[in-house]
């Protein structure tokens, strides 16, 4: 049957966003916890305070910027969550990973 969801809380602040891109294998959906931002799917924007969501399909490039001071809390829902693949969901983690060694990602 495989895994079909992950969640990731992830605390975040301003000019740690990652760059726009495309998941080909997953869906996200931000939950934010703390803070403001505005997220961009494809030609669309949405601002996104907390307590609200947004849904990313896969497939159409996005990217979010952190509008709020201090830290931005989130939880991330990913599917289906796949840890062998090397971009998608699998990339994601080790991305978190690698900026989390270096003191990114909280």
């Amino acid at each position: 049957m495989g895994r079909r969801l992950a969640f990731a809380e992830l605390t975040t602040r301003s000019g740690e966003e990652p760059p726009s891109h495309t998941h080909g294998t997953e869906d996200e959906i931000f939950y934010v916890l703390e803070g403001s931002l505005t997220f961009r799917c494809g030609d669309e924007t949405f601002e996104v305070d907390a307590g609200g969501f947004v849904f990313l399909p896969r497939g159409i490039e996005h990217a979010y910027v952190i509008r709020s001071n201090g830290d931005a809390r989130l939880i991330v829902v990913l599917s289906p969550a796949d840890e062998r693949a090397t971009d998608g969901w699998g990339g994601l983690i080790g991305n978190l990973e690698q900026a989390g060694e270096q003191g990114g990602v909280r």
